[in-house]
């Protein structure tokens, strides 16, 4: 009878541990880094925006909707990157965000019968999205 008392205590600790690891990782902080200061997305200095979009997304569907980029460390993109309606992306006084030259963000669409520019960062809707500790270098 005790040893049943001692699984069914354990089985329902786990379970107890189990939903609190859930609630912590629902909104964490999403980071990006590179080899030797890895993140949850991590960079190889080749179309970074892809990871860096990757974090965005999946800090979109979490409680603090937050991207850390991590430093020292120089992230190339070649192409726009959209953000959400309350998404922050931040990071390191180290980590520089740098375009590619020639970079697909600057190339021109047609939309109806006129021509846009990409922009670099572009927000997904019409509310507000930030990004503090960093700068952006290319233009």
């Amino acid at each position: 009878m005790s040893q049943l008392l001692n699984h069914r205590s354990l089985f329902c600790i786990a379970i107890f541990l189990l939903f609190i690891i859930s609630i912590n990782n629902a909104g964490a902080v999403v980071s990006v880094g590179y080899t030797g200061n890895l993140g949850t997305y991590n960079c190889d200095g080749v179309n970074d925006e892809v990871q860096i979009q990757q974090a965005l997304n999946t800090a979109n569907s979490g409680a603090d909707k937050t991207v850390y980029l991590k430093g020292p460390h120089t992230y190339w993109i070649d192409g726009p990157l959209t953000m959400y309606s309350g998404t922050k992306l931040t990071g390191d006084s180290s980590a520089e965000i740098k375009l590619v030259a020639n970079a697909a963000w600057a190339r021109s669409f047609l939309k109806g019968s006129s021509y846009y520019t990409y922009p670099i960062i572009r927000n997904a809707n019409t509310n507000t999205a930030g990004s503090a500790g960093w700068e952006i270098y290319g233009f």
